[in-house]
């Protein structure tokens, strides 16, 4: 019933705006300028939470349902995510919790970029020679994707709370050095907006924005999905799941999902509740409430605490929606902090001897090659292994002494 009210909704909203009124739907400039303002938080900031999941029938019939391989506890791990924001640059950090996933206890995974390298890092807590890093420019992942006939292979933002909370970071690495923005700003400059009203039974604060954008898991790929290199080493079923999520995310080319917003009014326009879902059933996918808001900037920027999200679907079945929620997932915020990072902190690097180095930037690597190297016990043994940045490392030395040196100074005047 849910559904098909939904539907109606979204059918009749359109039919009104673009039967009547030929024009695209606008913004009011006040709604404008609380998103813009809204999504300049993301300028310089700190934030940090947890993320949990919870089954809301049965877990091995959803399991089953969406057809993965995946345990159970592997699904519901829970996490705790770090995210840094100063403008294009990012870092994401996730750390997985102690749970019913042994494997991925104790295991931080992060990617970053810092204006130049995009960075990949996986950090074993309680072993960290075992840890390792990967270093890209964009370009040369971009290269390495086509390589492989992965295109998708290294997008690995996941920014959860941004796509809940209504803004947009950089997905894939073609869109490196892009900051975080509205979404709905960017449907309106892109003329994906189809109806803005007040939302339905007069709730005069709430503000109703209806969106269509490029449906997200689909695919453009043409490589032969049965003899794809890559997947041949695959384990344990993982190869079968590919190839089925590859054969309906090509049914859904060309698609749209509708996103339907609620921005609270007194919030300064922040997303209260969201809806995601597909265009051509009507069928809702993702169902978000959002609450616990709090203001978290003197220009007025209000963020929610607490998101909780209801799943009809899941990725590695792109076609499937199921009629009811099948979990739900619980984002909850604890820390919004000014940033004032240093461009440092957006660079990953461990420096426990022993770490693997996988660096494509190297003049040595290649697209299908990298150079890798394990960091060393001392500094002449880096100089050594990577003689290319002997003149760097040498700076770094300097401008350490220099900094020691400053202290001392300043301490004896005192």
């Amino acid at each position: 019933m849910r559904i098909s009210i939904l539907l109606f909704i979204v059918v009749v909203t359109t039919a009104s705006v673009r039967g009547e009124d030929s024009s695209p739907p606008v913004l009011p400039p006040n709604v404008r300028e609380s998103l813009k303002k809204n999504a300049s938080l993301f300028s310089n900031v700190l934030i940090t939470g947890e993320r949990d999941l919870r089954f809301l029938i049965d877990a091995e019939t959803v399991l089953k349902t969406l057809k993965t391989p995946v345990k159970e506890a592997d699904f519901a791990q829970a996490v705790r995510f770090e995210l840094r924001f100063k403008g294009p640059f990012f870092r994401e950090s996730i750390e997985y919790l102690p749970g019913r996933n042994v494997y991925m206890q104790d295991v931080v995974s992060e990617v970053s970029y810092d204006g130049t390298n995009f960075m990949l890092g996986y950090k074993r807590l309680k072993d960290l020679a075992s840890s390792n890093i990967q270093i890209f420019t964009p370009h040369i992942a971009i290269e390495y994707a086509k390589v492989r006939d992965r295109p998708d292979s290294l997008d690995t933002m996941d920014f959860w709370y941004l796509r809940e909370t209504g803004f947009t970071g950089p997905q894939t690495v073609a869109t490196l050095g892009q900051p975080v923005e509205s979404i709905i700003l960017d449907a309106a400059d892109h003329g994906q907006i189809v109806s803005v009203r007040e939302a339905p039974g007069g709730n005069e604060k709430i503000l109703e924005i209806i969106i269509e954008r490029p449906e997200p898991w689909q695919s453009l790929a043409t490589f032969d999905i049965e003899t794809h290199e890559p997947w041949k080493e695959l384990l344990n079923g993982t190869d079968v799941l590919q190839k089925r999520r590859e054969r309906q995310r090509r049914q859904l080319a060309g698609k749209q999902r509708v996103i339907r917003f609620w921005l609270n009014s007194t919030l300064g326009y922040a997303v209260e509740e969201k809806w995601e879902l597909r265009k051509e059933t009507g069928k809702t996918m993702f169902h978000t409430k959002n609450s616990d808001f709090i203001q978290v900037s003197p220009e007025g920027v209000w963020m929610p605490k607490r998101c909780a999200v209801e799943s009809f679907a899941y990725y590695t079945l792109p076609m499937y929606i199921s009629a009811d929620p099948l979990y739900e997932t619980v984002i909850q915020i604890d820390q919004f902090e000014p940033g004032n990072f240093d461009d440092d902190e957006f660079r990953i690097w461990y420096d426990e001897p022993g770490v693997l180095v996988s660096d494509w930037t190297s003049p040595k690597a290649t697209p299908r090659k990298q150079d890798a190297y394990q960091v060393p016990a001392s500094i002449d043994d880096l100089v050594k292994k990577t003689p290319g940045r002997r003149w760097l490392i040498i700076l770094n030395i300097l401008c350490i002494a220099g900094l020691l040196l400053a202290l001392w100074w300043r301490k004896k005047r005192m």
